[in-house]
């Protein structure tokens, strides 16, 4: 069994419900739990948002392609990741992690909206993936056809409904994980969800 104690310090997350979140945030602080009494402490300086995209005018400069070697787990977490290392890019938070919601701005001039994870994902397919994924990529064709035969979704088709018989799709397993990690450890949620609503 996994151990929900910190291998530093001692603390023990055991019962806690989002131990592998927690547990992974604590041993990646700036000031680490193990810190020297002589270690200057780091004091985190505040992400200022001025501005942010909808989800329909996410912009990405492709950052050359993924390894040819990534699985398709890995192709997925790289081109997630390299949108959003763009903050602008950041339209969406989950206020309580305890609630299946995401706030999303999806388009100017209309109400954030208030979603389940899964729809969410959805929206994220049919607005950033079939819009901008890399079909110039050399393996493109082999993540096409894993989504395709084995995620059900076609990006040929322009649009996603978002449907997929009962099981658990590998694609929608590994964008749940990875938005609900991002989405647990954003800096400043309360300014970007403040920010997500006043968006006009």
């Amino acid at each position: 069994m996994t151990s929900r104690v910190c291998p530093k310090c001692g603390k023990d997350f055991t019962t806690n419900p989002y131990w592998t979140t927690d547990l992974r945030r604590h041993l990646a602080r700036k000031n680490p739990c193990d810190r020297p009494a002589d270690w200057k402490f780091i004091r985190n300086v505040p992400v200022i948002l001025e501005n942010i995209r909808c989800l329909d005018s996410i912009e990405w400069k492709i950052p050359g392609t993924p390894n040819p070697d990534f699985s398709k787990e890995m192709i997925t977490r790289w081109f997630f990741t390299s949108i959003m290392n763009d903050k602008l890019n950041v339209c969406f938070v989950k206020p309580n992690k305890s609630k299946n919601e995401i706030w999303v701005k999806i388009r100017k001039n209309e109400p954030v909206k208030v979603v389940k994870l899964d729809e969410f994902i959805q929206l994220f397919v049919n607005h950033v993936i079939m819009k901008y994924f890399p079909k110039n990529y050399e393996e493109f064709w082999k993540f096409d056809e894993w989504l395709y035969a084995e995620n059900f979704i076609n990006l040929e088709s322009g649009v996603w409904n978002g449907e997929f018989p009962d099981i658990k799709p590998e694609f929608m397993i590994v964008m749940r994980r990875m938005i609900n990690e991002f989405t647990e450890t954003y800096p400043n949620k309360t300014q970007l969800k403040n920010l997500i609503v006043s968006f006009i």
